[in-house]
């Protein structure tokens, strides 16, 4: 009898850590996807910011500085003495916001883009901004707020307004 209980007691060992082992690898699993699922997510981070590298957001300009967000890009470019034609405009729009508009506009180049974005220090003194008159009687004595600010793969700025 008691080789009896033995051997049933073995057996429900053994099931018993066939039963431990089955729930180690099923508490894993959820680990094993959540770094997939993180891994994918970067991937996708990676893949939005590529998207937004002919990207450029200009702040700052009241909207009845320009008939059309084409034209505001043009004039900005004119401020900074860099050629903007329109054939290198991929595609502009405003973006809505509560505080402020801004204006969005993808290049068709990355070059475009880059001297544009690299002549926004020009922006510093806002009195050398003469194709924008609108801009200049807003922000009379102030000097612009420039920086790059890109957590989370947000797009280049150019900001025309002070604080």
């Amino acid at each position: 009898m008691t080789d009896n209980l033995k051997t049933q007691l073995r057996k429900a060992e053994k099931v018993n850590d066939t039963l431990k082992e089955e729930l180690d690898s099923t508490r894993k699993k959820p680990n094993v996807q959540i770094d997939e699922s993180n891994r994918r997510n970067e991937i996708y981070d990676e893949l939005e910011q590529y998207t937004r590298k002919n990207s450029l957001e200009i702040i700052g300009v009241p909207e009845n500085a320009y008939k059309s967000t084409e034209e505001l890009v043009i004039r900005v470019g004119e401020a900074l003495n860099v050629e903007i034609k329109p054939d290198d405009i991929e595609i502009s729009h405003k973006l809505k916001r509560k505080s402020t508009t801004a204006v969005i506009v993808k290049f068709l180049s990355h070059k475009v883009k880059s001297r544009l974005y690299k002549q926004r220090t020009k922006l510093k003194d806002l009195d050398n901004i003469q194709c924008i008159p609108e801009l200049r009687e807003r922000h009379a004595g102030r000097t612009a707020d420039l920086y790059q600010r890109k957590p989370h793969g947000l797009q280049r700025r150019i900001i025309l307004e002070g604080e």
